[in-house]
């Protein structure tokens, strides 16, 4: 899944505001049980796997993170109005092929961008945490199923 910040502003630039949406990513988790089993923040969107549970679908997920992400940020730095975009992009995943595919595609967004060499450059990727040990956001990768 991706969404993208509204008029692909570089909202997403500065490192407390990558750390607030992980955040409230984290609370997320907390709150509707998803997995997530990779990321990637860039300046003006981020990409996600994440896998919901029985109990809760993505919409509703993606309802409470961009909303509660909309809400701080504006008050952070007074504003009014439209945070993101676009509503968010999603599809299943429906084979190991298919999520390798996505995965690569999310680990290699920043080095695609010209913004890094090696996508464990990118600060605020599962690519880095996983390789930093930085693994409690993070759940482990699936061996399956994906239909």
């Amino acid at each position: 899944m991706t969404s993208r910040i509204n008029r692909q502003e570089m909202s997403f630039a500065p490192e407390s505001i990558k750390v607030l949406f992980l955040d409230i990513v984290e609370r997320a988790k907390r709150k509707y049980g998803f997995s997530v089993e990779n990321f990637c923040i860039m300046d003006d969107h981020f990409h996600m796997i994440i896998r919901p549970s029985s109990s809760c679908g993505l919409p509703k997920i993606m309802q409470w993170i961009k909303s509660m992400f909309s809400v701080t940020y504006n008050r952070i730095n007074g504003l009014t109005g439209h945070t993101w975009g676009t509503r968010y992009f999603s599809r299943i995943l429906g084979n190991l092929t298919e999520y390798l595919r996505v995965s690569s595609y999310i680990d290699m967004n920043p080095v695609k961008a010209g913004l890094v060499r090696s996508c464990l450059d990118w600060t605020y990727s599962a690519c880095t945490f996983r390789e930093r040990g930085h693994l409690a956001f993070l759940d482990p990768i699936p061996i399956g199923p994906f239909d």
